[in-house]
């Protein structure tokens, strides 16, 4: 690999260190070390510490962090080396280099068409002597994916580039080009002074290829500034070569002498000035034409694939602007980030929300839509706007003797969803409302079909048409819910509500094919109420019926009655298998004892000794509260008994 440098820069410390991996690797491109990138629409540089493009059209960013010892953090906070903060440009290192991608990926823009969809991956490169525990990164290896936290030991970085494999329609796009011309244009170098160099100045002789391809069209205007150029510098030799014969009083002749370039020094500075002005008056045109929001930073929820949320991540980061029009001027804009995958659970995406930690939710569930509203959440689109309704299947394999509901027996193991789905879990709960049955709970879709077909269940519970497909000869369905009405994206209540009315302005204005890739449109808010009345019924069953111990009866007794316990977290317990909170309410303590596993799903990203001081309210059987004398006693069998804030 061919390492550049700009003239007279030299690197030390742990960047020199990269260096000379690099310079060493066997992988045919360029790396390039301590060059400044401008953002395309301000004036801001952003000095990346090695930009790789790599053949056949790869390209990396890589970020120099010299911190050995404990790395800790995650994805929207700072991140932290044995207790010290890891200063970066942003939040963590890992803004940091991605703000350096999207930069990167706007100058490439000027040379691949449109249409073609390339990548700038990148890697926070670290001494081998750091221990990293940052929350969902990957270390040590490639992961394609735009919000993958990516962090690379520098021993291992050269074998990990190599990895990286380009697209089809962008490596033939590269061959074109030619790898040349595309490291010439991002840093202004005629590609005749590349080779063969490690270092390189940074006055450009040449035009770029943008330059060229505007100069194709108009090729008089460059001619013209040349010819005036050596014109003025003929006239100026010419008058200088002049005999000094109408003036001897030296003084005065070097006076006058310095008329033209006083002149022409003025005239410089007043086009300087009208340029300035003419900037100013163009900043600020699309100051007031752009949608503008007061918020710092935006958080687009999902528990969907975050390549769904890419382009839309990346939309808004174009269009947004700060509403303070001083940040606007010095490219202060609104970092955009993405939060959520497909791994997280419906609970954890609730908790998020009631944390407030969300500013655009796309719940995906009806039962998320409902708790996003309950939690002062406003409706902005309609998501899956194709389908104002779905359904949930009971279904089992084709060859199954079960015909019908009827044939479901104690015995029978049904595999369900999460406990806040509404097509693997309310719908079907509720449509086998009166039963006693085995349960096989906390499936994601996918899973629960590959449970059927191998027989590891004998009925499975899963959306139709998304899930479940019609030409699935494999599996019969056995019943199809009433209609599930869909659901929404929601947006904070913390945002003030002109940030609210732009947001879902510039939601709505998405290109067609934006919208599409993340699942919605233009709509009317559904109509919950019905399904509200389903929830109700369902949850009903989790107070008295512990789906923990199989079979599980899904009726409640005439005589079952709930208690709501409302208060604050004052002290906890630790056990090897669950943990006691000590909860004040109403003036009574309650010592709430709640399993680990249970725990871990309603407080995923909430440590421990953070539960303390926070506000919680638990469901409970009333029958289940034992009064021991002083203090209330109660077990937590569900994850929807707990809700904290």
């Amino acid at each position: 690999m061919q390492v550049l440098l700009p003239i007279d820069k030299e690197l030390d410390g742990f960047e020199r260190e990269l260096q000379m991996v690099l310079e060493q690797a066997n992988l045919a491109g360029y790396a390039l070390m301590g060059f400044k990138f401008r953002e395309s629409s301000s004036s801001v540089l952003h000095e990346i510490d090695a930009l790789v493009i790599l053949e056949p059209g790869i390209f990396v960013c890589l970020e120099a962090k010299n911190y050995r010892g404990k790395w800790t953090g995650s994805i929207n906070e700072k991140w932290f080396c044995n207790d010290h903060e890891i200063n970066a440009v942003g939040a963590n290192p890992y803004e940091q280099v991605q703000k350096y991608c999207f930069v990167i990926r706007e100058r490439l823009k000027r040379l691949f068409v449109e249409e073609t969809k390339f990548f700038v991956n990148s890697f926070t490169v670290v001494p081998d002597q750091a221990d990293i525990e940052i929350k969902s990164a990957v270390v040590d290896q490639f992961q394609p994916g735009g919000r993958t936290i990516s962090i690379c030991h520098l021993s291992s970085i050269v074998k990990v580039l190599g990895k990286i494999r380009a697209g089809d329609e962008v490596a033939k796009k590269v061959r074109t080009i030619g790898i040349e011309n595309i490291v010439s244009e991002l840093i202004d170098i005629p590609v005749e002074r590349l080779q063969n160099h490690r270092q390189i100045i940074l006055e450009p002789e040449k035009k770029s290829i943008s330059s060229d391809l505007k100069e194709q069209n108009k090729t008089e205007e460059p001619n013209k500034v040349i010819d005036s150029k050596d014109k003025a510098s003929k006239e100026q030799e010419k008058e200088n070569s002049k005999p000094n014969s109408g003036n001897q009083n030296p003084i005065a002749h070097g006076v006058a002498s310095q008329k033209p370039k006083l002149k022409k020094w003025a005239i410089g500075l007043g086009l300087g000035a009208t340029l300035a002005v003419l900037y100013m008056a163009a900043q600020t045109v699309q100051f007031l034409v752009k949608p503008k929001i007061n918020a710092e930073s935006i958080t687009i929820g999902s528990l969907g694939s975050p390549k769904e949320q890419a382009d839309l991540e990346e939309y808004l980061s174009k269009e947004l602007i700060s509403a303070n029009y001083f940040n606007f001027i010095q490219g202060k804009k609104p970092k955009i980030l993405v939060d959520g995958d497909k791994t997280i659970t419906y609970q954890e995406g609730r908790n998020r929300m009631a944390a407030k930690e969300w500013d655009i939710a796309f719940t995906l569930s009806p039962v998320n839509s409902i708790f996003a509203k309950d939690n002062g959440y406003t409706f902005a689109a309609a998501m899956f706007p194709k389908s104002k309704n779905y359904q949930s299947g009971l279904f089992v394999r084709a060859d199954s003797p079960i015909r019908s509901l009827a044939d479901i027996k104690p015995t029978t193991t049904v595999a369900l969803g999460g406990v806040n789905s509404a097509s693997s879990f309310y719908m079907p709960v509720f449509d086998l409302y009166g039963k006693r049955l085995t349960v096989d709970m906390g499936n994601r879709g996918p899973k629960i079909i590959e449970m059927v077909k191998t027989g590891q269940v004998e009925v499975g519970a899963a959306a139709i048409g998304d899930s479940i497909r019609a030409d699935d000869t494999e599996l019969r369905i056995l019943q199809i819910s009433r209609d599930i009405p869909s659901a929404g994206v929601y947006l904070s209540p913390t945002l003030t509500a002109s940030d609210q009315e732009v947001i879902r302005g510039t939601l709505l204005r998405a290109p067609q094919e934006i919208q599409d890739k993340t699942n919605y449109g233009a709509g009317k808010e559904p109509d919950y109420t019905e399904f509200r009345k389903i929830i109700d019924r369902t949850e009903s069953v989790l107070l008295c019926s512990d789906l923990t111990q199989n079979p599980v009866n899904l009726f409640c007794p005439s005589d079952f009655k709930s208690t709501s316990i409302a208060g604050k977290i004052n002290g906890m317990v630790t056990n090897p298998n669950d943990l006691v909170l000590n909860v004040i309410s109403s003036n009574q303590n309650y010592r709430i004892s709640v399993s680990n596993s249970i725990l871990k799903e309603v407080t995923e990203n909430i440590a421990f000794k953070d539960l303390q001081g926070k506000l919680i309210e638990v469901k409970l059987p009333s029958e289940s509260i034992q009064n021991k004398g002083g203090y209330f006693t109660a077990n937590v069998t569900q994850p929807s008994q707990i809700t904290l804030n």
